[in-house]
């Protein structure tokens, strides 16, 4: 039982990875995301 309950989050944030691992193909593509993402902070 205690298994299941955690394997929904994993499942989740899988999920969530791979949606966003099909725009970066390269370290120039890392650089990008991570300046965009922080460039208002």
């Amino acid at each position: 039982m205690n298994s299941r309950k955690l394997r929904l989050p994993l499942l989740i944030l899988l999920a969530a990875s791979f949606a966003h691992a099909g725009e970066i193909q390269n370290g120039e593509d890392v650089l990008r995301a991570m300046h965009d993402r922080f460039a208002n902070t």
